[in-house]
């Protein structure tokens, strides 16, 4: 079984990855629009600890984005047993309120894993509905979702 600072070690190297991408997107935000979505898991399999890490990593990736600048936009759903949106790509125009939302966020401890949702066949279907009912998006526009 792999230790805690291995584990540790491994999502920190992820998540380093991921703010570089995003980085690199959003520094091309001015040629080319992004709407970022954040998919943030709250199934039992997640403990609170664990959920407070991610929304506080949030905030700060929030904070590296042309948010102000209308150049990119950011939308949050969370998913457990079912798909539940925090706010679409359209409710927040500023970085502050992006992280404002980010940061009242409180885990809601989901009733069963989140793997039967995002696994096989669903993936697709979960991600259409989570793009095409969610969110307004916008032609000639790079999407980037972020599951968490």
């Amino acid at each position: 079984m792999l230790s805690v600072t291995l584990i540790s070690a491994f999502i920190i190297i992820i998540i380093i990855i991921i703010i570089i991408i995003i980085i690199i997107i959003a520094g091309q935000s001015k040629i080319c629009p992004v709407d970022v979505v954040f998919v943030l898991d709250e199934s039992s399999s997640v403990r609170s600890s664990n959920f407070a890490l991610i929304t506080s990593f949030l905030s700060q990736l929030v904070g590296r984005l042309d948010i102000d600048n209308g150049h990119t936009r950011v939308g949050l759903v969370t998913y457990s047993s079912a798909i539940n949106e925090a706010f679409n790509l359209n409710a927040h125009s500023s970085v502050a309120s992006v992280e404002a939302v980010i940061s009242s966020l409180t885990y809601a401890t989901g009733m069963e894993s989140s793997s039967t949702l995002f696994s096989g066949d669903h993936f697709p279907c979960i991600f259409s509905e989570i793009f095409k009912t969610l969110f307004n998006l916008q032609p000639n526009v790079a999407i980037v979702a972020l599951i968490f």
